[in-house]
């Protein structure tokens, strides 16, 4: 018998979706021999993880500059790629709001990534398909899972 082991291990090491592990046995098997795997899985969600994970939520780049270089569409020679804002450390479950300065909602993003997955791409349109005006912005962001909210802002200079 053996046994895999993760419980020394830290968190940043821990197996994760589609990973693969390979086993090598140094004698052949034999017609009696049996392989068991037993896979416990974590049920519980650690709330105090997250609520740390809400206060390191950014928007990149912040302010958001029409030439920047992350802009794909400024090297792009045809132009027919889009603006993009990037949320980074956002829940898995959650719901983005994008409000101006007065209060008008600009769009809504329900955000429903694999856990490891942070990153939310904003097209930087409103609901209504427009591209925002430069100025403040503020954002609001809800995770589904706990509860837990942040606020931020942001500004758009073209």
């Amino acid at each position: 018998m053996f046994i895999i082991d993760f419980s020394l291990a830290s968190e940043a090491t821990f197996p994760k979706s589609d990973d693969i592990f390979r086993v090598k046995f140094m004698r052949p098997f034999w017609k009696t021999d049996n392989l068991k795997f037993t896979i416990n899985s974590y049920e519980g969600l650690d709330e105090d993880s997250l609520k740390s994970t809400m206060k390191e939520i950014r928007v990149v780049p912040n302010p958001y500059v029409a030439t920047n270089v992350m802009e794909p569409s400024v090297s792009n020679q045809f132009l027919n790629q889009r603006r993009r804002l990037l949320f980074t450390n956002i829940p898995a479950q959650a719901i983005i709001k994008i409000f101006t300065v007065s209060g008008v909602l600009v769009d809504e993003i329900n955000v429903n990534n694999s856990p490891q997955d942070g990153a939310v791409h904003w097209d930087m349109l409103t609901r209504e398909g427009l591209e925002i005006a430069a100025g403040m912005y503020l954002y609001h962001v809800e995770s589904l899972a706990t509860g837990d909210k942040k606020f931020g802002k942001f500004a758009d200079i073209k």
